[in-house]
């Protein structure tokens, strides 16, 4: 959600006086989501434990969606995350875990072929996973998914193919009835533990109809989020904060700019696609990958430096790799090369 900063001039002001008080950051906020909920946008909040917010307010991706019809609704992805660029849906800091929650109203379902809620939503689920995956899913059932909350099934189906040719478990994926005739399709992929994430996920799922939907808790969080002092970050964050901010400001200058597109760049790309396909192996890694590093270059084309967005196994399995490699020259002083990827 963006909410745009409005600039007064200096003399209005002065002009208008204090009659014209500044509108608290929490109303601002409130605004701004009213006419999100009205456009029907899904809002996304991370709390993390670092927030510096009352412990009421757990850790986690809190998701929003406050367009009453056919409903609203909410729920929480628990505990630290990254929000997805590509897609609905989160990723662990490290890349091996993803998951995703997404809901079929009554008029999706109604659409669809079977004589039941849940023959419909299987019949749309297998479909998805079909184009997504590429091929035929086979032994495909529903049973009843262990959960605190009733209705909750399992899809299951046999192992899948991956492109290499090796076959991996069905992705966890647990069909939800919710009160209100709908459904919501709960997915986790890479957690220690899938099924314990999904009935986390699950517990939190809540629907209404009313006008107001959730708006009232995002008041009293951006209330909360107003008079909160959150922890600073530490000194490896501010440390990959920092080389991020030099790369960009280097891939820009006009001087490297002709050296990187013809000779740094195309050089780094032949290395790292066998050194990150070597890394991902060895860890066993199939979920999304997260990449976020630093590398510093010197005038010799030596490697003299690497900062690390997060430190994960496929990273530490990096680290030598990258640092033992010797690049084209710069042709200036010491240059910062970054590289990001966030699934």
């Amino acid at each position: 959600m963006c909410v745009p900063t409005i600039l007064t001039a200096l003399a209005v002001v002065l002009a208008t006086g204090a009659s014209h008080a500044q509108v608290p950051a929490w109303q601002a906020k409130m605004e701004g989501e009213r006419r999100d909920a009205a456009a029907g946008n899904v809002s996304v909040f991370s709390i993390t434990s670092r927030s510096g917010l009352d412990p009421s307010w757990a850790p986690g991706v809190h998701v929003y969606y406050n367009a009453p019809r056919p409903f609203c609704y909410a729920y929480v992805y628990p505990g630290e995350w990254v929000t997805l660029r590509s897609r609905p849906g989160v990723r662990s800091k490290d890349g091996a875990a993803i998951a995703g929650v997404t809901f079929l109203p009554p008029r999706t379902l109604a659409a669809a072929a079977g004589g039941t809620l849940i023959e419909r939503a299987r019949g749309i689920a297998v479909r998805a996973h079909e184009k997504a995956l590429r091929q035929t899913l086979t032994a495909v059932e529903v049973v009843p998914f262990e959960s605190s909350r009733p209705g909750t099934w399992l899809l299951k189906a046999s192992p899948v193919a991956k492109p290499d040719g090796q076959r991996v478990k069905f992705p966890l994926h647990v069909i939800v009835e919710l009160g209100t005739n709908a459904i919501a399709e709960v997915n986790v992929h890479g957690t220690g533990d899938d099924d314990s994430m999904a009935r986390r996920i699950i517990e939190s799922i809540r629907t209404s109809t009313s006008d107001e939907c959730y708006l009232p808790e995002l008041e009293l969080l951006f209330k909360a989020i107003d008079v909160a002092t959150p922890i600073p970050p530490s000194g490896a964050e501010l440390a990959y904060i920092t080389a991020a901010r030099q790369a960009q400001s280097d891939v820009g200058n006009p001087v490297y700019r002709p050296w990187y597109e013809n000779q740094m760049r195309p050089a780094f790309n032949h290395f790292f696609g066998a050194a990150l396909n070597q890394c991902t192996a060895r860890a066993g890694s199939s979920g999304a990958l997260s990449l976020g590093l630093v590398l510093t270059v010197d005038t010799s084309g030596a490697v003299t430096g690497v900062t690390w967005r997060e430190d994960t196994g496929i990273n530490r399995c990096l680290d030598p790799l990258i640092r033992q490699q010797r690049f084209p020259p710069p042709p200036q002083t010491a240059f910062h090369f970054g590289v990001e990827s966030n699934p």
